[in-house]
């Protein structure tokens, strides 16, 4: 009997002291197990009869922890030597001990330029300590989803049998395995693309849920040609015709592949594997960037409803999909798929199988795709369309309004980057959580750069390179040492869309078309590089929301800075000069002169538009924090407060009134 293995991380104060660590199994159900003091790295435990077929669950634990405390010297003296700002190499070790202890800290672009400096001089390092660094770092993204998919469930009106269903499938996804039930995939889908995860790390869930849909319609597909057909021959030629549809070949027997269809569609398999299959031997994926998003959809629902032709069945749709009736099928378990389609050569194409070969899953990082690129494409279509027609009501059954918010408070305004809704906001500003049909499926899809990232855009991408330094790697321009900049670059701006009062004034006075004025999170990282190292010296926590190139020849390195509390500028022939928005006068003599007409007369208007939000803004959160401070206070000291705030405001007003004043004062 095969033993369920699962590949866990443990922070370093766990390891160093010992202690219990909850572990959740692709049951669903969750057990507390106990880890020693000064854990090693490969230890094993094992949970007798906890599997999902009542088999033995093997768990092997990775840490970062060294009792001689030289890892975070390693990465001091890295983070050390090389030319970044002051500021980028604290929070770089900081990134580093949020990794290592799970906490989790907002500050993902430091974890991606930390990763760059390991990965970058993989080469001098201890192989051991790259590959325990590599682990922990993806861990540390997958912390990100448990907590959202937790955070959900907790809201989520649904049983506890769905609940436990969903962490389990999650589970799966996690391992680079295939799913038993495709309707909780797509549940679990629309849970984390429409929260308020980073980006980046939304990406690297879809990616691997994806995979897991496609290995979990490959598993069902050969099984059915195994079961159907007990010689070898015509199992070859089956299979042959089904390689040609999966890695998107020329297909060579056309008869052979209308056997393979008529199979396929007329079998009991899952009918959401059906339809991928049959939208991967359309080639319905290839057209995505040529076509509307409204075809793509009709052209899903139309395979959807051939394939219910096919089968003569109409299925009883989850709700959740009721657009696609994607339904779980047949009740064969995936672990108890017949012959030998659970360990047959051609899943390694997907990765498949990865657990049972003792594999990492998620949590070794982005897979290299080396085959099938239509199958994956198809699967991603079938994802991404489900998710874009769910209904409201779906998603506060499943938990989404708690985890679909911005961070807006005052002490994490410096450095949040949470999107909105799934994936952030769309173009116009809309979150995406609004958005339903074409709207959404173009939002999502154009976030996460198109089904070419699911199909082996990213195998180009080794070890832990995030796909939101993705481009900057493609580009085989770039230097090391400009890469290093622009990666940098990041830590100093948004990385995704976000709401924010500055940025909706920025994008009136700067929405023409332009190659001199760029708004976060679409700054060319060159210029703003270039820029931040020439002239623009940011404070801590400080963020640029908007940039406005004046270079001669469009390096950035002449312009203007603007960030949340002050615009930073450099002038031909001036040092550079910055200017916060409190401080600004309505005389026009005050303000930076480029000796550009259009850009002088849109400061002219702009700043004191600025200063006036900002105003607004500080009140506001003094507000809160007076607020917030009143829990603590006892009665008679808040009511002294209250009055002094009464007198304060009737000063203000320049009309206080001597008798009313007095009164104040009196009492």
């Amino acid at each position: 009997m095969l033993e369920e293995i699962y590949h866990i991380f443990i922070s370093n104060p766990i390891a160093s002291q010992g202690g219990n660590r909850k572990v959740t199994l692709r049951s669903g159900k969750s057990y507390n197990v106990i880890i020693p003091e000064q854990l090693q790295e490969g230890y094993k435990l094992r949970l007798k009869k906890t599997g999902l077929a009542q088999n033995d669950v093997l768990l092997i634990l990775h840490t970062l922890y060294d009792k001689n405390n030289h890892y975070p010297k390693i990465i001091n003296n890295l983070v050390r030597d090389y030319e970044i700002k002051q500021d980028s190499k604290i929070r770089c070790i900081q990134a580093y001990e949020s990794i290592t202890s799970e906490q989790l800290n907002d500050d993902i672009a430091a974890i991606d330029l930390l990763d760059f400096i390991v990965t970058s001089n993989q080469k001098n390092l201890d192989s051991e300590f790259f590959q325990k660094y590599q682990l922990a770092s993806e861990n540390y993204r997958l912390l990100w989803i448990e907590q959202c998919l937790e955070k959900a469930l907790e809201s989520a009106h649904i049983s506890d049998d769905q609940k436990q269903a969903l962490r389990g499938i999650y589970q799966s996804v996690r391992a680079g395995e295939a799913i038993s039930e495709l309707n909780y995939l797509n549940d679990l889908d629309s849970i984390l693309t429409n929260s308020n995860l980073p980006i980046e790390v939304k990406q690297r869930y879809l990616t691997a849920s994806i995979k897991s849909k496609a290995l979990t319609t490959e598993l069902f597909i050969i099984d059915l040609i195994e079961r159907n057909f007990l010689l070898e021959d015509d199992q070859e030629k089956y299979l042959s015709v089904y390689i040609q549809v999966r890695d998107n070949q020329k297909i060579t027997d056309l008869q052979q592949l209308l056997k393979l269809e008529k199979l396929v569609l007329g079998s009991d398999i899952p009918e959401e594997c059906k339809i991928i299959y049959k939208l991967a031997s359309d080639g319905v994926f290839e057209q995505k960037n040529q076509e509307n998003p409204e075809d793509i959809i009709d052209k899903v629902k139309t395979v959807t409803k051939s394939v219910r032709t096919a089968a003569q069945v109409v299925p009883n749709a989850h709700a959740v999909l009721g657009n696609l009736g994607v339904q779980a099928g047949t009740k064969v378990a995936i672990g108890g798929l017949a012959g030998g389609a659970a360990t047959n050569a051609t899943l390694a194409a997907l990765g498949g199988g990865s657990v049972a070969a003792g594999g990492l899953g998620m949590l070794g990082g982005l897979a290299v795709v080396t085959g099938g690129a239509a199958l994956i494409g198809a699967a991603a279509l079938v994802s991404i369309v489900s998710v874009s027609q769910m209904d409201t009501q779906d998603r506060v059954n499943l938990g989404i309004a708690a985890v679909a918010g911005t961070l807006t408070s005052a002490a994490t305004l410096a450095t949040a980057w949470a999107a909105v809704g799934a994936f952030g906001v769309a173009g116009t500003g809309t979150a995406i959580s609004n958005l339903s049909g074409a709207a959404a499926y173009s939002a999502i899809m154009s976030a996460l750069g198109g089904v070419g990232v699911m199909t082996g855009g990213v195998a180009l991408i080794a070890g832990v390179a995030g796909l939101g330094i993705y481009k900057l790697l493609k580009n085989q321009k770039n230097n090391p040492k400009q890469l290093l900049k622009q990666i940098e670059a990041r830590l100093y701006t948004l990385l995704e869309h976000q709401t924010h009062d500055l940025l909706n004034v920025f994008n009136y006075y700067f929405s023409e078309p332009s190659d001199e004025y760029f708004l976060a999170p679409n700054i060319p990282l060159d210029k703003l590089a270039n820029a931040l190292y020439k002239y623009a010296n940011l404070k801590p926590g400080e963020r640029v929301l908007a940039f406005v190139d004046q270079s001669m020849f469009g390096s950035g390195k002449m312009g203007l800075v603007f960030t949340e509390s002050r615009l930073i500028y450099q002038e031909l022939w001036e040092k550079p000069k910055s200017l916060k928005y409190s401080d600004v006068r309505d005389v026009a003599s005050k303000f930076p002169k480029f000796y550009n007409d259009k850009l002088d007369s849109i400061l002219h208007s702009l700043l004191p538009e600025l200063k006036q939000i900002y105003q607004l803004n500080t009140i506001e959160v003094l507000e809160n924090n007076t607020t917030n401070n009143f829990v603590n206070l006892d009665d008679e000291l808040i009511q002294e407060i209250q009055t002094m705030t009464q007198i304060c405001e009737a000063c203000i007003s320049l009309k206080p009134g001597v008798e009313n004043l007095n009164h104040l004062l009196k009492s």
